[in-house]
């Protein structure tokens, strides 16, 4: 009973939370002087994308702005443009919180007019803007500008990164995994081939406490986790700076891939679900392993439109990706770094 009570509390916060937003970007759409651009999308990486892709605009347009009511979306904004061209909300969610209820709430308010909305499909085929060089040298002109981390220290690392649940259901996030020895298996093996791992994520992910404990003489020697190693600071440019310097990136389909494809550098996502947007020609560094649907007795790739049947038939089977799946993608990858050095 409390925690329904808890629950409904915290619903209602958000609620104002919320319209407290709502009013001042509807205020601030009274001023035709200016245009801000926002994006309506949950991720942190979709956040990102969108910002990369309006770099130009924003940045030589003396009349547009960014416009974030989160802190999460000021550092991403802060990170690629002048602080005076970032526009930040009153009362702006902090980065303990999660920005879904938000965007949830503001999607249902009349009115709301985001830069880009994705629930367009036409807005859906050109969301990824080219992976031109161009934003590479960006990146990593911003982050050699900023980023004191020596990252030499780490020796040659693997970045890791684990979207971990125990609870048996599919549903919020498909991209979730709920095997944690796959993890500990891959890491098993990345060590024996005497490589060092980079754990990302907040310091309040699931799965950085179960590694941990199961490896706790090696934490800060052969493994490291990137939220210790960051400045509060310099947020962006210090995450980037790790993601750059190490080998490759081996985890769930989250944020931290976005910056690797834009550094170019080699990924693989696993246990994600198979979208016409993520395509080969577009993602040539990244190889994608998908979760398995079982559809007449036969196991087929996860895909965007199989995800609203599951969500009306929970008795539908979806199997994760096996640890001997991800580790033959990863001999994939130190194959073709031997072949290419």
């Amino acid at each position: 009973m409390m925690s329904k009570l808890k629950q409904n509390l915290i619903n209602i916060i958000f609620f104002f939370w919320t319209l407290i937003i709502y009013i001042q970007i509807q205020l601030l759409r009274l001023n035709k002087s200016k245009k801000y651009l926002y994006f309506n999308h949950f991720g942190w990486g979709d956040n990102i994308v969108f910002y990369l892709k309006n770099y130009i605009n924003i940045k030589f347009n003396n009349n547009n702005y960014c416009l974030t009511y989160t802190k999460e979306r000021t550092n991403i904004c802060n990170f690629l443009f002048k602080k005076e061209k970032v526009f930040e909300t009153f009362l702006p969610l902090p980065f303990f919180f999660s920005a879904n209820k938000v965007d949830y709430i503001l999607r249902k308010l009349p009115g709301y007019r985001p830069t880009l909305d994705r629930k367009f499909k036409t807005s859906n085929k050109e969301y990824f803007v080219n992976n031109k060089d161009s934003i590479k040298n960006l990146l990593k002109l911003k982050y050699k500008k900023e980023s004191k981390i020596d990252c030499s220290k780490f020796g040659s690392y693997v970045c890791l990164y684990l979207r971990f649940s125990e609870k048996s259901h599919i549903f919020p996030s498909i991209r979730q995994s709920q095997n944690i020895k796959k993890i500990f298996e891959i890491i098993d093996f990345l060590l024996k081939k005497n490589f060092n791992l980079m754990l990302l994520g907040k310091s309040k992910e699931n799965y950085l406490k179960k590694v941990t404990d199961k490896y706790p003489n090696l934490i800060n020697k052969r493994i490291f986790l990137m939220h210790k190693q960051i400045s509060n600071n310099n947020i962006m440019s210090d995450q980037i700076n790790i993601f750059d310097n190490s080998l490759f990136y081996c985890g769930s389909h989250a944020g931290p891939l976005v910056l690797f494809h834009f550094l170019k550098k080699k990924g693989i996502s696993f246990d994600v679900f198979h979208r016409d947007e993520w395509d080969e020609k577009k993602f040539n560094d990244i190889k994608f392993i998908y979760k398995k649907i079982n559809i007449r007795n036969e196991w087929i790739n996860l895909s965007e439109k199989d995800l609203k049947l599951i969500e009306r038939d929970k008795n539908i089977q979806v199997k994760e990706c096996s640890a001997k799946t991800i580790i033959n993608s990863i001999k994939d990858i130190l194959d073709y770094s031997i072949k290419v050095s």
